[in-house]
């Protein structure tokens, strides 16, 4: 049996109807409504410095590239990305509040999905564009769970600005370099395949000729994160599509 008659073979009500027996769409629309609201609990959680709850080392200070941002939402109108966030140790119940409620749009939206007739079922137009709206509060968060993305950062430079290979090289072998204090594991080379290798370099390249800022990095670099999210949701869609 193919996983397409697999899912064919899931159980599920005809659709869902409102009190008239209209069929209604608009509990997808709320559970997606749902999931945007935990995107954007997530985001506020993660920015609470202002009110006290954050710790201060989560948030580092950078040259008034926030400064428009933050001055017209927080009170801390300068931070960035900081290498490793403290703040899901400090403050896991909020994390998990924001994370449940994550996690109940997605059942929410699966659950109504199934029960939708077909004809009354989100597209992939409307399933993208929610996702990219989903992924806007992550885009601009200034705080990371992970440092890797410096290391990214680290060998697009290495083998661009600094003519290493980074496969080789690892970003501790150019100690002048102004961005390998953000860096992690500096004294490892890139284990990473040279895909990626040259998406880094195309990034580097990008970053250098407009805005040479850690934070032009990390933006960038989410910004690329967020359409390969789209563009696999969307291949996804098509495999499905050909294993009706």
């Amino acid at each position: 049996m193919s996983i397409g008659q697999g899912l064919r073979m899931l159980p599920g009500r005809p659709y869902l109807t409102t009190r008239g027996g209209i069929r209604s769409a608009g509990w997808f629309w709320a559970a997606s409504g749902l999931s945007l609201l935990g995107y954007t609990t997530l985001f506020v959680v993660l920015h609470l410095h202002s009110l006290g709850w954050a710790p201060s080392q989560v948030l580092q200070q950078i040259d008034a590239y926030w400064q428009f941002f933050y001055g017209a939402i927080f009170s801390e109108n300068r931070v960035t990305a900081s290498p490793r966030s403290a703040l899901a140790a400090q403050h896991p119940l909020l994390l998990l509040l924001a994370f449940a409620i994550l996690a109940l749009g997605y059942l929410l939206s699966l659950v109504v999905i199934r029960a939708l007739p077909a004809t009354h079922r989100p597209g992939l137009r409307t399933l993208v564009a929610l996702a990219a709206a989903f992924g806007v509060p992550l885009l601009l968060l200034p705080n990371l769970l992970s440092g890797d993305v410096y290391s990214y950062i680290s060998f697009g430079r290495v083998a661009t600005l600094h003519g290493g290979n980074p496969f080789i090289d690892p970003p501790n072998r150019f100690p002048f370099d102004p961005y390998l204090r953000w860096v992690d594991w500096g004294h490892v080379p890139s284990v990473y395949g040279p895909t990626w290798l040259y998406l880094s370099v195309l990034l580097t390249v990008l970053v250098e000729s407009t805005w040479s800022h850690v934070v032009t990095y990390v933006l960038v670099y989410k910004l690329l994160a967020l359409l390969l999210h789209l563009l696999n949701g969307a291949l996804i869609w098509s495999i499905l599509w050909h294993w009706r």
